[in-house]
């Protein structure tokens, strides 16, 4: 079982990665879609066209989001560390992990803040099905990683017994 729980934390963390190429954020004002963001967009950063009353449209650049790319590295570092001998590993992916999902859930919080400063309340912010996606794996390979190490003694208790 021990082996089972080793192997699946790597996997909701890899699965947990792809779902950063997917939509993350929509940003709308009275319904009116505004702008959509991938989590790779949040966490490289990305250059939008905005349209300009006269004139062609004009490029931004959108930096990248520190939240974001914290939660993306702690992916990728559990991730990593999911194909580690160890048994800290299992410790480390399950922190990583958790680090990953506090730090989605502080974005969500920011970007709805920052949302309503600076619109006073036109802007409404929608998180997509890549953002669950990843917040959901996160926290799966997070409790999978953190009971893999008492599962194994239990296992072993067991197999000990007559």
């Amino acid at each position: 079982m021990h082996s089972e729980t080793k192997k699946l934390s790597p996997v909701l963390l890899g699965v947990a990665l792809l779902g950063y190429f997917l939509p993350f954020v929509t940003v709308s004002c009275q319904g009116q879609k505004v702008a959509s963001f991938t989590g790779t967009e949040l966490v490289f950063g990305t250059t939008v066209q905005q349209p300009q009353v006269f004139g062609p449209p004009k490029a931004q650049r959108i930096e990248s989001e520190p939240l974001a790319v914290l939660a993306f590295l702690c992916c990728l570092a559990g991730f990593g560390l999911g194909f580690a001998k160890s048994r800290n590993s299992e410790i480390g992916a399950a922190a990583v992990a958790g680090v990953s999902f506090i730090a989605l859930m502080l974005l969500r919080s920011k970007l709805e803040d920052q949302a309503l400063q600076r619109s006073r309340g036109a802007f409404q912010v929608a998180y997509e099905f890549g953002f669950w996606l990843v917040v959901l794996l996160s926290a799966g390979a997070g409790v999978l990683s953190a009971l893999a190490p008492w599962r194994s003694k239990s296992n072993s208790a067991l197999e000990g017994s007559p």
